[in-house]
């Protein structure tokens, strides 16, 4: 076997090893790093999906209602 032929056999079998995970972009802000941030629920996610898009300052005025304008 060539190097080639090699690699791309390694990068199959990593490929096969890691976990599947699900990645799902979403509009509701959410913190990874604060340990007291509530994750929001998978329906939350789904239900943000389905809403029609909005301007940066809907989502402002919607999700960070304390923040001076």
């Amino acid at each position: 076997m060539n190097r080639l032929t090699q690699s791309r056999l390694r990068r199959i079998e990593r490929m096969k090893a890691e976990p599947r995970v699900r990645y799902i972009i979403s509009d509701i802000p959410y913190n990874p790093f604060d340990p007291n941030a509530r994750k929001p629920t998978i329906e939350e996610i789904e239900a943000s999906l389905r809403e029609p898009e909005m301007t940066p300052e809907e989502w402002k005025a919607k999700y960070c209602p304390d923040e001076p304008r």
